[in-house]
Order: C-alpha cells, then structure tokens, then sequence
C-alpha cells in the first residue's frame, strides 16, 4: 500500500472517530431533554438536473451530473435558497468495497483531488467528488447548522444512490478544512449513521 493511500485512509479513520465522538454526544444531549424528544434535523432534497461536463480536479473516467439542492431553515423561518452542485463519480474496474465522498475546503466549489482519488479508485472505492456552484455556506443568515442541511441532503442521496444504500460495504467521507467539518456538523442522517457503524 502506497503512502498516498495510507494517508488517506488514516484521514478517513479520522473523520470516522470524529463522527462516532458526535454521535456519542448527540446520543447523551437528546437523552437529557425533558421532553423524551431527540435532536432531529430534517434533510432537504435534491432535483437531478443532468449530465455536465466535469470541472478541473476530476478523476480520470469521472462521469459528472448537476443537481439541485433544497433545503428548510433548522431555525423554523423560510427555506433556504436553492443550491446547484456537480457531483463526479468514478468507479473501480473491478468489485465495489465501499463509497468515498470528497470535500474540498472553503466554499467548496472545487473538486477535492490531491491524489486521493486515483488510490480509491484502484482499490474498489466507488469516489464522489462534490463542487458547490457557490458557497454553500451562503444561507441568507440562517447559520451553517441550517446550511449544513445541503452537505447532509447530498451525502443521503449518495448514500442511497451511489452507494447503493448497503450498509455492508464502507461508505466514507474525506474532507479538507471545511470539507470536514461539513460531515460533522449535521447528524442522524441515515448515511452518517453507517459511516459510524460500517468503518
């Protein structure tokens, strides 16, 4: 195994733990409410719009979709504005071991390709790189707990698209600065729960 692999891997081993610590965490909060009630944050959806050539940073044989994310504000005021996105798969030539989502930092308009995929790839990954049209972040003021839903919304998607919805084989997530931060911030969703109990 190469060092750009184990790399990787040991970042992804990160994030998982990160996950697996917030989940603990969001386990104990909504256990101490008085209500009974648990911290649910609705999931938005997403409008398939069609293929799209791929930006810079694809994987070589990336095949890139465009898509429409809508979501609701978590704080009860109106709907957050629609967001666009490009979404590029690639896929290993031989059996599928699991799913990996890259997330590039900041607005997260590029692809995330340090040389990550490539290492995915040749070892059964099925990889998803995400590039946001702007930043997604942007939610009229809503806050990133409301704008986190758009990250959320896409990883359920690829959960149950991509993926395939197995929760056999890994579904995974590596992000750089923000990019991480995204797979932490909004919880419960059923693909943040597989990547919590599948790595």
């Amino acid at each position: 195994m190469n060092s750009t692999l184990r790399l990787g891997l040991l970042v992804l081993s990160v994030i998982a733990l990160g996950v697996m610590v917030s989940q603990d965490v969001k386990r104990s909060c909504a256990a101490s409410r008085p209500d009974g009630g648990q911290d649910v944050l609705g999931l938005g959806t997403v409008k398939v719009i069609g293929p799209v050539k791929c930006p810079p940073g694809g994987t070589t044989g990336t095949t890139c979709t465009e898509i429409t994310v809508s979501c609701p504000d978590a704080n009860g005021g109106p709907d957050l504005p629609n967001l666009d996105a490009i979404l590029g798969v690639s896929y290993p030539t031989g059996p599928t071991v699991g799913t990996v989502i890259l997330l590039s930092g900041g607005k997260g308009t590029d692809f995330l390709n340090n040389g990550f995929p490539y290492d995915y790839v040749n070892n059964g990954f099925q990889v998803v790189q995400l590039a946001w049209a702007s930043d997604w972040a942007d939610a009229n003021h809503a806050g990133v707990k409301s704008a986190a839903c758009r990250p959320s919304t896409v990883f359920q998607y690829v959960f149950n698209t991509v993926h395939g919805g197995s929760r056999t084989k890994a579904f995974c997530g590596q992000g750089l600065s923000g990019g991480g931060r995204r797979w932490l911030t909004r919880w419960r969703t059923t693909a943040l729960q597989t990547i919590s109990t599948t790595l």
